[in-house]
């Protein structure tokens, strides 16, 4: 695993129990009553058994993520998966892509746009692999 993601992990067990975290739940909920359920920001990161829930709560911290540090970081700990399996799949023999990856999806998190529509992890995902594969000159 690159040393960012063992970083990142590591990070997040303290960010996920933080005073902040607590607060940015009672924000996100507030705004959205429709994701009232969420008992921790780490409700937001593992959204595999309630895909639906997950999708609404993911377009949330998109939306929020331009200007909160908090729902741009849960919201990068939601894709970190994701980002491995693609770096691991551009370049097999690269040990920085993923490092690389990571900083491309951070980027387009602060900077995602509220009105695109479609799911956002995929959107992400894929506005990342296009940038990933300029950078490398294999095109998108």
């Amino acid at each position: 695993m690159a040393s960012i993601m063992r970083s990142l992990n590591t990070e997040w067990a303290t960010v996920a129990d933080s005073p902040a975290a607590r607060r940015a739940l009672m924000r996100w909920t507030s705004r959205n009553p429709a994701l009232a359920t969420a008992h921790s920001v780490d409700d937001f990161v593992d959204t595999r058994s309630r895909p639906a829930w997950g999708d609404q709560a993911l377009r949330v911290l998109a939306v929020e993520a331009p200007t909160d540090e908090m729902a741009a970081r849960t919201l990068l700990q939601a894709l970190l998966g994701g980002l491995v399996c693609l770096g691991t799949r551009v370049a097999p023999d690269d040990p920085d892509v993923v490092d690389e990856a990571v900083s491309m999806a951070w980027n387009r998190i602060r900077t995602y746009p509220s009105q695109r529509s479609g799911p956002v992890a995929a959107n992400v995902l894929l506005d990342v692999r296009k940038e990933v594969l300029r950078a490398r000159g294999d095109g998108a």
